[in-house]
């Protein structure tokens, strides 16, 4: 007996992936890698068995077979990861869906944990700003942006630094440190 394409063992047409699409459509090691897609099956037979095969610059990762989401443990930026999506209804697998490769962007980084110290200060304290810099590529710290900004307005003098001289300030004087973390 000949099987026809396309039609499953029980004469039926076999099941279809479509709408099948990368979430996000520019992923990065943050927003994490996955696959998502609509499946419809003409004889009503639910879903079950669809493959879905990974590949990382062109190698292919099995021990990620029918996972929608990549784990973010096996992203890295300038990755190239390619999707191949293959409904089942478990009696016939459908035809299968392959996505063009998407590139893993940069994740912007952070600067976390910022403390403006002393909470409370006097009129002869300086103002000292510590943060922690944090990216998820692990790429180093450059070009990160610091203002200050003392009774609402922007002091260009102070770009860069992390201490203020009381020199700057007097009783009643508000501060607020501005950061842009960069790469």
């Amino acid at each position: 007996p000949c099987a026809l394409a396309g039609a499953s063992r029980s004469g039926g047409p076999a099941p279809v992936a479509s709408n099948v699409s990368y979430g996000p459509t520019s992923p990065t090691k943050g927003t994490g890698l996955g696959v998502s897609y609509d499946y419809h099956d003409a004889d009503g037979d639910s879903e079950q068995g669809t493959q879905i095969k990974w590949w990382r610059d062109g190698l292919r990762i099995t021990s990620i077979d029918d996972l929608t989401d990549v784990p973010n443990s096996w992203i890295g930026r300038g990755q190239q990861w390619q999707v191949e999506v293959t409904p089942s209804d478990v009696n016939e697998d459908g035809e299968p869906v392959m996505l063009d490769p998407v590139t893993i962007g940069n994740t912007l980084p952070v600067a976390r944990e910022l403390e403006l110290t002393p909470t409370d200060p006097l009129d002869n304290d300086d103002l000292n700003l510590d943060y922690e810099y944090f990216d998820l590529d692990g790429n180093t710290q450059q070009n990160t942006l610091i203002q200050w900004h003392l009774d609402g307005a922007k002091i260009p003098d102070l770009d860069g630094e992390t201490l203020v001289s009381s020199l700057w300030t007097r009783r009643g004087t508000t501060g607020e440190a501005a950061i842009e973390a960069d790469e």
